[in-house]
């Protein structure tokens, strides 16, 4: 009996490592759908299109007939909007998405207990004493408690808003809103310098899911082709007491570092073709995550090209402009 529970009990152990490991981002933009108009808890959101040279579109967001916010609000320097077409050629709607999806746990407030009609009326009326013990017959304190607890309705979705540039390789923005119990801005991936899509997950279980990009700040970096940069993964997580979502990529280690596993190292040590975006993947990965010594040696072991010290200076000037870095390394100190 003793050796079934156990096996029983490492079973159990092991399929919560399992789930742990297997773990998947769901892809948010798969939620996400151009819309005219969305109207959700009171707030009314409007896509609005003027046509110029081409079409010019943007999201208006309202409650109570008050303008909250518009997205986007500037994108490439074409002003307060995004570009869907022309006004003879197709609308690209893709360009410009939104939906609601529930992010950040909402928390009920605490239950506080009232006391009404107090009396006091404790006497002890008789004591009998027996072997082990003493046998008291108290009127015990009569009150009438009650609680108060104001219960909100189902919590409200954060409003997501999408948009694409249509270039080549450039550029996705992305801004989230909490609806509930206030409307604000808790997430901008154009202040952080990331894109491509955006996931989402619970990585550490605590009801609120995180969001993952890739970081497009290494695009064309180093001398290097569109298709030999480096894009590392940042993990962003909601910070509760600033309702807003800041990196976290050193909470999340073991999460990056299984990912980081999908990508084979390669040495580079061929100076006319040399092919540096997985290593420059890692040691870029390896540097948000705190880990330069680990980073450094395995860059020396794996770069073999005669600008090994030119290369490593231009690496940590990038990377010391990059907002993601410079929040995780200023968290650390």
């Amino acid at each position: 009996m003793k050796t079934m529970k156990i096996i029983l009990l490492s079973i159990i152990c092991f399929s919560f490592l399992y789930a742990e490991e297997e773990k998947k981002p769901a892809d948010m933009d798969a939620l996400l759908a151009p819309s005219d108009r969305l109207e959700y808890g009171g707030y009314r959101i409007l896509r609005i299109c003027e046509f110029k040279e081409g079409v010019v579109c943007k999201y208006v967001v309202s409650k109570n007939g008050i303008n909250l916010a518009s997205f986007p609000e500037d994108n490439a320097g074409i002003g307060n909007g995004v570009v869907l077409g022309d006004e003879k050629g197709a609308l690209h709607p893709d360009f410009l998405k939104t939906g609601l999806i529930k992010l950040v746990m909402k928390k009920l407030p605490e239950i506080k207990p009232v006391l009404k009609n107090l009396t006091e009326e404790i006497t002890i009326e008789k004591k009998v004493i027996t072997g082990d013990s003493i046998l008291s017959e108290i009127s015990a304190m009569t009150s009438e408690v009650t609680s108060e607890r104001s219960v909100p309705l189902e919590p409200l979705a954060e409003l997501v808003f999408m948009s694409y540039s249509g270039g080549a390789h450039c550029c996705w923005d992305y801004t989230v809103y909490t609806l509930d119990p206030e409307f604000k801005e808790v997430f901008d991936s154009y202040a952080w310098g990331t894109g491509y899509g955006v996931s989402y997950a619970d990585l550490d279980n605590d009801g609120t899911q995180e969001l993952i990009q890739s970081s497009l700040k290494y695009d064309y970096a180093f001398g290097r082709p569109h298709m030999d940069s480096a894009f590392p993964l940042v993990i962003f997580k909601y910070n509760e007491a600033k309702k807003q979502y800041f990196p976290a990529n050193r909470q999340y280690k073991k999460y990056l570092l299984e990912e980081l596993k999908k990508i084979a190292l390669t040495r580079v040590d061929n100076e006319k073709e040399p092919w540096m975006s997985p290593l420059i993947m890692h040691v870029l990965t390896y540097l948000y995550l705190g880990m330069d010594k680990e980073a450094w040696e395995l860059f020396n072991k794996n770069y073999k090209l005669k600008n090994k010290e030119a290369l490593k200076k231009d690496i940590l000037a990038t990377i010391s402009k990059d907002p993601v870095y410079i929040f995780l390394s200023a968290k650390q100190k």
